[in-house]
């Protein structure tokens, strides 16, 4: 096979060139291959945009969401905290109320009891008074009855023994009486004492949700309850003072009666006083009808 002209220079050309055509193809490889892995990184980067976007939508919604909620958080905690003020002002103004209205009783009820007390301290002076005068006069006339009349000296025992029995009797139911009236009075009280204390308690549990602010609140509310407690002792006490002092004057009214009214009723409310010296004519019946 011959060789023309032109092969020969071509072959000429590429050895003095020195370089075959295996590295054209290299570069070439080597920019498609850079090519692609541009393309690649862009189309990487492109996904990575894409995902960080879509990343940071979701980060904003739910960021979003959170400032929502602590906005509607922060004003129910707001609407709670006035609500609880509002609460706050209507129990101290309300104890407040009550602690004036029964310091002004009790000062009232202090000065009725002082007032009573001399009127029932001066009238059981008269009545004492009157007592010892009546006892003085019983005993000169049990002395001239029972020098003449021994029959009727036993008689008036037994009237007077039964009059004992009677008051003693009466002394007892009156007393009973008392007593159911306190219990119902210290039922209703303690009643009343639980139901203000449920509703206290009621209160604090809601306030407790704020314990800093309320610590003070409820400091003061225990104060406040056991004032409220002394002072209804102080008047429990005077109220069984007084108690006591009427039943003492009602005793001292009962006992201060004249027997001779219940056995001579018909003698000696109607002529005058019989005294030592005084000339009697009684008119006794022939056989006496017995009293008891």
């Amino acid at each position: 096979m011959e060789t023309g002209p032109g092969d020969g220079d071509a072959g000429a050309c590429a050895e003095m060139d020195g370089q075959g055509p295996g590295p054209s193809i290299t570069e070439e490889f080597k920019r498609i291959n850079l090519t692609n892995l541009k393309k690649n990184a862009v189309e990487e980067l492109k996904q990575r945009s894409a995902h960080l976007a879509e990343t940071n939508c979701r980060l904003m919604k739910d960021i979003q969401h959170t400032d929502d909620s602590t906005a509607k958080q922060a004003r129910s905690l707001l609407q709670r905290y006035e609500v609880f003020q509002r609460v706050k002002a209507i129990v101290q103004t309300f104890n407040q109320n009550r602690l004036d209205t029964a310091r002004a009783e009790l000062q009232e009820t202090e000065k009725t009891m002082e007032k009573n007390l001399g009127k029932l301290q001066q009238q059981l002076d008269e009545v004492t008074s009157k007592v010892q005068v009546l006892q003085d006069e019983l005993s000169v006339l049990r002395t001239y009855i029972d020098g003449q009349y021994p029959e009727q000296a036993v008689q008036i025992a037994l009237l007077q023994r039964s009059i004992q029995k009677l008051k003693k009797q009466q002394q007892e139911e009156i007393d009973k009486t008392e007593e159911m009236g306190k219990a119902i009075l210290e039922e209703l009280e303690e009643k009343a004492r639980a139901e203000q204390e449920a509703l206290l308690q009621k209160v604090v549990e809601e306030m407790l949700l704020h314990q800093d602010g309320l610590k003070q609140m409820v400091i003061n509310n225990h104060i406040l309850r056991c004032e409220i407690l002394r002072q209804r002792e102080i008047i429990k006490d005077l109220e069984e003072e007084i108690g006591e002092l009427k039943r003492s004057i009602q005793t001292l009214h009962q006992s201060a009666r004249d027997p001779r009214e219940l056995i001579f009723a018909d003698v000696l409310l109607h002529r005058p006083k019989c005294t030592p010296d005084t000339e009697v004519v009684l008119s006794l019946p022939a056989k006496e009808t017995p009293l008891i």
